[in-house]
This record gives C-alpha cells, structure tokens and sequence, in this order.
C-alpha cells in the first residue's frame, strides 16, 4: 500500500497525518473497505513503526506482527527535539536532523540520484561510507562527499524508476515522516490513557533484525523487549534495506514463522485472517516490497 505522503496517496501538509498512529488509523480503514476483520501485518522501516502502532491500538484486528528493521520504541516520557537527540546520538539521528532542516527538501529535489547513491548500499558499502553523522548526508546529497559504491543495492533501471516517481510527485511528503517527530510524540503519549504501551501476551510478534541496522541493535531490543512478552527475534546478516539485501532469505524467515504458527492463525471466534501462506512469500521474493508496508524507504 502506498502511505500517507507516497506514491499516488494524498499528500496533505499537516503533519499530524503523518504520524505512525494515524498511518495505523489508515491501515484500518483500508482493511474496513477489504472486508478484512484480521491480519498478519508484516512491515519494513517507517511501515514497520506504523505496525507497532497498529499492535497497540488496535489490537483485536491483528494476529502476527513481523516487523522488520525499526524495534518497537514506546514514548519517552519527556519530549526531545531532533536536534538535541542528534547531538546525543549523531550516528543515529544526524541524517534526521537533516531531513527536518528548511534546505533539505529543495537540495534533495535537486540531487535524487546523489540521494540513492547515498541510501541504496549494501552492509560492506555502507560501513565503509556510514554518513549518519550530521552534515555527512547533506554532504552526500549535495556531492561534497563522493559515494564510492552507490546504490549497489539496485540495478540502474529500479533506480531511475524511483527518480522519475520523486521527480513527478516530490519529496516534500514523504520528509514529513522525519518532520512530524513532535506531532509523533504527543499523539502517543496521549494514547498510553486508552492503550496500554505493552503488547498483549496473546500476540505473536517476529521481528527480523539485521545485524548492521543502528534500528535494530541490542540497545534498541533491550530496551522493548519487556513491551513484548509474546517476541522472538530472528537476526540476519544485512544492512537496513534487508528487502533488497537478503529478499530470498527474508521470504524464508517469514514463510518458515508463518508455517509455525499454522493452525494457531488463520480463524479466531470464527473470523477468518488474511494471511498469505508461505509459498507466496517465497514464490513471490522478487516483489517482496509489494507485499510489505514500507511508505519510506530513506
């Protein structure tokens, strides 16, 4: 599906509508007009936190969670800008700094190729090149920096479609994702007085970590392991863009989870859940991103 902000979706200005709760509210809303009472959600990146929201909020309308790359992250109980948060942690919030900054959509526009070269690289690339530290990806974007092996994560064609879909709809929108950090923050602290900020016990949840994703390490997992006392971990060798990076064995891993829990899924009270077996998964690597909320993917 395409999100909030992308694609051919709406691409409205406030940034309340881009908030991982309301995308959540819009995913429900889509499975009211599919007629679909229950799902199996599996999600990578900015559609990974949209599935959490959708665990915590509306939980009588999922049976599996298999988020992939971003851990669940419950509200801190004090707000912080982005800013001091990328003066704490620059290596993880200094790209978002400059993703919330008054130039960044105007240079990013003018500079897509440069934006993909930086993004779309393998574990070994980007290891090499980390430009998470503030300034680094403005100075990526902008070819101050030189990329050594860009996007070699995807063929020249898979990357010209993406230009030509961000030349003809902007980046604006999907930026917004970063901007709406406060909006964020306020929308689910506010939920915690209806929605408890722990997943039920009755709801099993995979999530699929990749060994060199900064969202997935044991920082991260320590912290939200206690919110999920029905997790298992499965952990892969892969940058973040996992989807691209290892698509035949994520295929794997999710067919492999799903095939456990048959019989367990399926029907709940007589409701059927919409849940692909696992030889689609795995039939179907190739298109993985079509099957899996993933609305940003930088």
């Amino acid at each position: 599906m395409d999100t909030i902000g992308c694609g051919e979706s709406d691409k409205p200005e406030e940034l309340i509508h881009y908030t991982p709760s309301s995308c959540a509210a819009d995913v429900i809303a889509l499975l009211d007009y599919l007629k679909l009472e229950r799902i199996c959600l599996v999600a990578h990146d900015w559609g990974a936190y949209i599935a959490w929201r959708v665990g915590i909020e509306h939980r009588n309308r999922v049976d599996a969670l298999i988020p992939i790359s971003v851990m669940y992250n419950p509200p801190a109980s004090t707000y912080y800008p982005v800013d001091q948060l990328a003066r704490w942690y620059p290596g993880i919030f200094g790209y978002w700094q400059y993703f919330c900054s008054p130039e960044a959509e105007h240079e990013i526009q003018a500079n897509l190729s440069n934006l993909f070269d930086v993004y779309y690289r393998s574990l070994a690339e980007r290891s090499s090149q980390p430009l998470r530290a503030p300034g680094e990806m403005r100075a990526g974007v902008t070819g101050q920096r030189v990329i050594t092996s860009p996007a070699d994560l995807m063929t020249k064609e898979e990357k010209s479609v993406y230009i030509q879909a961000l030349e003809k709809y902007g980046i604006a929108a999907p930026l917004r994702y970063y901007k709406c950090h406060r909006e964020r923050w306020d929308q689910e602290k506010a939920a915690e007085k209806d929605h408890s900020p722990y997943f039920s016990e009755s709801l099993p949840v995979l999530f699929i970590a990749p060994t060199g994703d900064q969202f997935a390490n044991e920082p991260f997992l320590s912290r939200s392991k206690p919110f999920i006392p029905n997790l298992e971990v499965a952990q892969i060798t892969s940058g973040h863009f996992v989807l691209l990076e290892k698509r035949y064995e994520i295929a794997q891993i999710v067919g492999d989870w799903l095939d456990k829990l048959d019989g367990k899924l399926g029907r709940v009270d007589g409701v059927e859940t919409a849940c692909l077996p696992s030889t689609s998964y795995i039939e179907t690597a190739d298109q993985m991103e079509i099957g899996i909320m993933t609305p940003v993917q930088f």
